[in-house]
C-alpha cells in the first residue's frame, strides 16, 4: 500500500482538502497505533472521539488524517494532509472495498453466524495457513470497523483471506460483504443472539444471507445442517433468484454411538439436506487430549480449481478416520467441519489438513480449559447464547465424568433476548439438573436459571444466588470466587459462562 493523498481521496470517496504530498503507507483509527506514513481516520468512539487526537496523530507520524465534514481542525503541520467525509466510518468501508478490488486473484472467506463463527474463522486459518499465505481477521474486528482494517491490511504476498462478519441488526453485513467480495461464504448458526434487535429467528437468518451479496457468481455457501433455519436457505435464496454452491456439513443422527472402526452404515439426522455436496462428523470420542472422531465426505465434492457443477452425492468419496481436535464439545466438532469442507475446496491434502486441525487452539475466554486447585475450569465468558450455554454444560458434564469429580456452573445473565429473555433464562435453568451438581448464578436474570433449576430437581442446597441490592449493585466478583474457593474440589470441572457485558472473567481472576 502506498497512496498519493489524492488518490486514498478518490478511493475512500472523500475530498481532498489539503495536500500535503506525503505518500499514505497504513490506515488506522486508533492514534496510539499511528506510524510514519498512516493516514488517522477520525471516528465518534463509545468514550471519546479520534477528533480530538488529531495533533497526536500528527505528532506520531501520520501523513494525512480523515475527518468529518464541518469539523473545527487544530493546527497541523503542512505535510500532513487533510481529508473530509459526512461519515469517516462510511468511507473508511469504501477505501477498504477499492482496496481489496486490486487483489483481483485473492480468494477470500467470509465467516457469519449467530454463534460459533469466530471459532469456526480461526479453525479454517489454523489450517490454511499450512497449505497457502493467510491473513485472518484479528480479535473480534468482525464489525463495519474491523473488517475494512483487516482488508487493510492485505498484500501482495497473501493467497487467501479468512474474515469474521458480525452483525447487531438488520443491514449490517450486506455492506460487509460487498466490500470482502468472497469466493466462499458460511454461516454456522442461527441462533438467539442479539434477538433483542432483530425481533425473530426468521429475521435473524434473513441478515445472515446478506452474507451472500458480494459472493462471487457461482460461489460456494457452506452451511449448518443440523440448523433447522438453514436447511431452508438453498430454497430460499432461489426464490431470490440468488444463485449459490450450497455444501452442508453436520453431526450424524447419534455421533457418539459408533466406534471409530466402525463400517456400519452412516445415519444422517432427520431432514439433512442430501441433494448437495455434504460432510458429516460421526464417532466422536472424547479423551483427556480431546476428541477423535470420523468424517465422511460424499461423493461429487466440487473444488475451487473447477466450474462444472458437481454430481448429484450419491455414495461416500472418502472417509477420514480418527481426526483430532483439542477440544472437548460436539459443537467445537461441528465447527471444525467447515475447515474440512474448505480443505477439500482448496484440495488440501489430507496430512496437512489433519495437522492442522491439531494444532488449533482457543484464544481469549472462548472454551478455554485451564487448571486450577486440582480442578479444571472451562473459560467461555466472551459471549453466551442459550444454544452456547447448553453446549457448554455439556463439555463441563463430560469432562466431570472423565475425572470422575463434580460438574459446577457459575452462570452469568443472558443479554440482549429481548422478549425471549424470562423465557429462555427459565428453559435452560430446567436443563441444569442433567449437566450440573452445583450451580451458582450471578445476576437479576440468571437467577431464573436457579429458580428453574430447583423446581426441575436440582436440591436447593446445591444452589448459590447472587443478585442486585436494593441499589441494583451486583456483588464483587471476589464474593463469588470466594464462595467457588470453598466448594471446589479436586477433579471438579467448573464452568463461568455468561455474556460479554456481565465479565464473568472477573470471578476467574479473583480466585
Amino acid at each position: 500500500m502506498l497512496w498519493k493523498p489524492i488518490e486514498a481521496s478518490r478511493l475512500s470517496g472523500s475530498r481532498l482538502l489539503h495536500d500535503g504530498g506525503t505518500p499514505i503507507s497504513s490506515v488506522c483509527i486508533d492514534s496510539r497505533e499511528v506510524v510514519l506514513g498512516s493516514l488517522f481516520v477520525a471516528l465518534p468512539g463509545e468514550h471519546t472521539d479520534g477528533h480530538s487526537f488529531l495533533s497526536s496523530a500528527s505528532d506520531r507520524g501520520a501523513s494525512a488524517v480523515l475527518v468529518r465534514d464541518g469539523f473545527p481542525l487544530p493546527p497541523l503541520p503542512p505535510t500532513v494532509s487533510i481529508l473530509s467525509s459526512p461519515d469517516p466510518s462510511s468511507s473508511l468501508l469504501t477505501l477498504a472495498s477499492s482496496y481489496r478490488s486490486t487483489f483481483e486473484d485473492l480468494r477470500t472467506i467470509a465467516v457469519t453466524g449467530s454463534y460459533g463463527k469466530t471459532t469456526t474463522r480461526q479453525m479454517i486459518a489454523t489450517v490454511l495457513k499450512r497449505f497457502v499465505s493467510t491473513l485472518s481477521t484479528r480479535g473480534n474486528l468482525n464489525n463495519e470497523l474491523g473488517v475494512p482494517l483487516t482488508l487493510l491490511r492485505l498484500d501482495s504476498r497473501i493467497d487467501s483471506a479468512v474474515i469474521e462478519l458480525g452483525s447487531s441488526r438488520p443491514g449490517d453485513i450486506t455492506p460487509l460483504s460487498l466490500a470482502v467480495r468472497p469466493s466462499i461464504a458460511m454461516i454456522t448458526s442461527i441462533g438467539t443472539s442479539h434477538l433483542e434487535s432483530f425481533g425473530s429467528r426468521e429475521a435473524i437468518l434473513d441478515a445472515k444471507l446478506e452474507i451472500v451479496s458480494g459472493l462471487s457468481r457461482d460461489g460456494f455457501l457452506i452451511l449448518n445442517g443440523n440448523d433447522p433455519y438453514l436447511r431452508t436457505a438453498p430454497s430460499l435464496l432461489s426464490s431470490r433468484g440468488v444463485s449459490v454452491r450450497p455444501i452442508f456439513v453436520g453431526l450424524s443422527e447419534d455421533p457418539f454411538s459408533s466406534s471409530l472402526d466402525s463400517t456400519d452404515p452412516l445415519r444422517l439426522p432427520d431432514g439433512f439436506p442430501t441433494d448437495y455436496p455434504f460432510i458429516i462428523a460421526d464417532a466422536l470420542h472424547f479423551t483427556h487430549t480431546g476428541v477423535n472422531f470420523n468424517v465422511y465426505i460424499s461423493d461429487g465434492f466440487p473444488s475451487l480449481y473447477s466450474d462444472s457443477p458437481s454430481p448429484q452425492p450419491q455414495s461416500y468419496r472418502k472417509v477420514l478416520r480418527r481426526l483430532h481436535l483439542p477440544v472437548y464439545s460436539a459443537p467445537l466438532v461441528l465447527d471444525s467441519l467447515f475447515s474440512v469442507a474448505v480443505s477439500q475446496l482448496y484440495r488440501i491434502p489430507d496430512p496437512v489438513l489433519l495437522r492442522g486441525l491439531c494444532l488449533y487452539r482457543p484464544v481469549g475466554f472462548r472454551q478455554k480449559l485451564v487448571s486450577r486447585f486440582g480442578s479444571r475450569f472451562l473459560l467461555d465468558c466472551y459471549n453466551a447464547s442459550p444454544e452456547s450455554t447448553l453446549a457448554a454444560l455439556e463439555v463441563v458434564h463430560s469432562q466431570a465424568l472423565l475425572y470422575g469429580g463434580r460438574s459446577i456452573a457459575v452462570l452469568g445473565d443472558i443479554l440482549e433476548l429481548g422478549s425471549l429473555s424470562e423465557s429462555s433464562h427459565l428453559e435452560l435453568g430446567r436443563s441444569i439438573p442433567s449437566y450440573c451438581d452445583i450451580l451458582i448464578t450471578y445476576g437479576p436474570l440468571s437467577s431464573l436459571i436457579a429458580s428453574s433449576a430447583i423446581s426441575s430437581g436440582l436440591p436447593s442446597s446445591s444452589v448459590h444466588v447472587f443478585t442486585p441490592d436494593v441499589y441494583g449493585s451486583l456483588p464483587s466478583p471476589s464474593s463469588v470466587a470466594s464462595l467457588l474457593r470453598s466448594i471446589i474440589q479436586p477433579n471438579d470441572c467448573v464452568l463461568l459462562k455468561g455474556s460479554h457485558g456481565m465479565r464473568m472473567e472477573r470471578i476467574f481472576e479473583a480466585l
